[in-house]
């Protein structure tokens, strides 16, 4: 009989476009009801009726008033940490440090400031729920992705953007420190949750304005994880 080899045959690694591409899908396909349907303002009407339920005035409570600063103090805490990391690096003369905190900040500009406020919210035209006939406005409800000729600036939530931007941390520490990475995706998930609610409580943004400025954020954070980190020798040490 002939001798059979103990090779072991080395798994394939996954290919880096699948994780952005397949949250780029889910969100296409989460919004297909949103384009079908006036599902956006059945569940921002539950969102006000919740609210009458409970005094009418949930907005102004500390707990759901504190969201609303999140973003300021995420913003600030990211780009002090991204300016630490590039500033160590140049005096440990590490370049891997450096491209981290250039990751965090290109993620927070480009992301954050670019794509979702400059681009999207500010050119789109989307009216937010409480300028739409539905809550006592005088605007039609536009779904998502539908560009218009109005003033709107709904979509998607550059509030929810900011804590979508800590999905990049995870990115960052998922090879590196991946218990770390587990509770920073938990984090990010919760903090991007709060905030959504917040807005959409406030009337300031849709349901699919939070799932769109998470999904946009993800995949921004996925592309430049990509070009800035991959491959990177800290990363090929730490099983990346």
């Amino acid at each position: 009989m002939p001798a059979q080899s103990d090779a072991v045959t080395p798994t394939r690694e996954v290919p880096w476009w699948i994780l952005p591409a397949g949250v780029l899908l889910l969100g296409l396909l989460l919004s297909i009801p949103f384009w079908l349907t006036d599902l956006d303002v059945q569940v921002a009407r539950l969102v006000q009726a919740w609210n009458l339920d409970h005094g009418g005035a949930q907005q102004d409570a500390w707990w759901w008033r504190l969201p609303y600063q999140l973003p300021t103090v995420l913003v600030a805490a990211m780009i002090l940490g991204a300016l630490t990391a590039i500033i160590r690096g140049l005096r440990r003369r590490s370049s891997d440090l450096v491209r981290q905190g250039v990751y965090v900040l290109l993620v927070l500009t480009l992301g954050c400031g670019v794509l979702v406020n400059v681009i999207l919210k500010d050119h789109w035209g989307r009216p937010r729920p409480r300028d739409t006939v539905a809550f006592g406005g005088s605007e039609a409800y536009v779904p998502p992705w539908i560009i218009t000729d109005g003033n709107g600036k709904s979509f998607p939530s550059g509030h929810v953007a900011v804590p979508a931007a800590t999905l990049g941390l995870w990115m960052l520490w998922r090879r590196r420190r991946p218990r770390l990475a587990r509770w920073c995706l938990a984090g990010s998930l919760m903090l991007t949750a709060w905030v959504g609610a917040v807005r959409m409580l406030a009337l300031g943004h849709w349901l699919s304005d939070v799932l769109w400025a998470t999904v946009l954020m993800f995949v921004v954070a996925a592309l430049l994880h990509r070009l800035l980190l991959h491959g990177r020798p800290a990363e090929a040490a730490s099983g990346g």
